[in-house]
C-alpha cells in the first residue's frame, strides 16, 4: 500500500494526540477516527481535521491501518484490552513496556521532543525511538516514520527508557533549574534577558562541542568562597539552596574538589 493511501485512527485528545495528528496529515496520511473521554476536548482537539469522526473504542479499528494510543502512560495496556485484538496498536511513550498489550501488531513510536499542542513544530528534526511487536510491524513504522524524519532510531525497551531518563535530565530538569534562575532574577527586581544570551550559548555549543567541554563557573574551578557566599545569600531560601548545594558537589565531586 502507497503511505499517502494510509488511514490512521487516534485514541486521546492531548498534545501528543493533536501533534501526532497534525505530523501525520501533513506526511498525507488520512486520519478518519478519533476517540477521548471528554466530548468537549475532542472537539477541540480535533477541530482542524475536517475528514475525522467521532468513534467508540470498540469500533475504532475498522477501516484504518493503524491506531494511535495516545493516552497517559498507566492507561496504555488497559485501553488496549478494549480494543479489537486485530487492530495495528501503536503508542507514543518513552518508559512504557508495550508486551503486556492486548494487540498481537504493536509498536512504539516515541519522539524525543516537548510537545505543546497548537505549537508548530518542524517534525523533519524531531528524533524518534521506534519498537515493534514483530519484524513487520518495525519495518512499517520505519516507512511510516521515514517519510516524515531521518532520525528513525530502532530500540529496545531498555534502550528506549535510558533514552527517556537521558530526556528527562536533558530537558525537564534544565527547565525546572530555569525556573529556578527566572525566579532568583525576578525576586532580586532584574530582567530574564540578564541570562537568556547564554542560555542560547550553552543551547549552540552544545551541538557542537561536549558538555564537559562547555563547563565553566565556581564548581570546577574549586572557588569556595564564591560558593560560600552564593549558599549564605540563600540561606533565607532552603528549597533553591538545597538544589544548589546538591548540584554544587556533584560538580566538586567531579572536578576532584572537596566538597561543601
Amino acid at each position: 500500500m502507497y503511505l499517502c493511501l494510509m488511514k490512521f485512527a487516534v485514541i486521546g485528545s492531548g498534545n501528543v494526540a493533536w501533534h501526532y495528528s497534525k505530523m501525520w496529515s501533513d506526511a498525507g496520511f488520512t486520519l478518519t477516527k478519533a476517540y477521548a473521554r471528554n466530548i468537549e476536548k475532542w472537539k477541540i482537539c480535533y477541530a482542524q481535521f475536517p475528514e475525522v469522526a467521532f468513534s467508540e473504542l470498540s469500533e475504532i479499528h475498522h477501516d484504518v491501518d493503524f491506531v494511535l494510543l495516545a493516552v497517559t502512560d498507566h492507561q496504555i495496556v488497559p485501553v488496549s484490552h478494549l480494543l479489537h485484538q486485530d487492530a495495528v496498536i501503536f503508542h507514543p511513550s518513552g518508559a512504557t513496556d508495550a508486551a503486556a498489550i492486548n494487540q498481537k501488531n504493536w509498536g512504539v513510536i516515541w519522539g524525543i521532543y516537548s510537545f505543546v499542542k497548537g505549537q508548530a513544530l518542524d517534525y523533519a528534526q524531531i528524533p524518534f525511538c521506534i519498537e515493534g511487536s514483530n519484524e513487520h510491524t518495525v519495518q512499517l513504522i520505519e516507512k511510516i516514520m521515514h517519510s516524515i524524519s531521518p532520525a528513525v532510531y530502532r530500540t529496545h525497551l531498555e534502550q528506549r527508557q535510558k533514552a527517556h531518563i537521558a530526556a528527562v535530565f536533558g530537558n525537564n530538569f534544565i527547565t525546572l533549574l530555569l525556573q529556578t534562575s527566572f525566579e532568583v532574577l525576578k525576586e532580586a527586581n532584574l530582567p530574564v534577558d540578564l541570562v537568556t544570551p547564554t542560555l542560547l550559548q550553552l543551547a549552540t555549543n552544545v551541538q557542537h562541542q561536549t558538555p564537559e567541554t562547555l563547563q565553566t563557573g565556581p564548581a570546577k574551578r574549586g572557588d569556595f568562597s564564591t560558593l560560600t557566599k552564593h549558599l549564605a545569600i540563600l540561606s533565607d531560601r532552603p528549597d533553591w539552596k538545597s538544589i544548589y548545594l546538591h548540584l554544587t558537589n556533584e560538580l566538586l565531586k567531579k572536578y576532584e574538589h572537596r566538597e561543601l
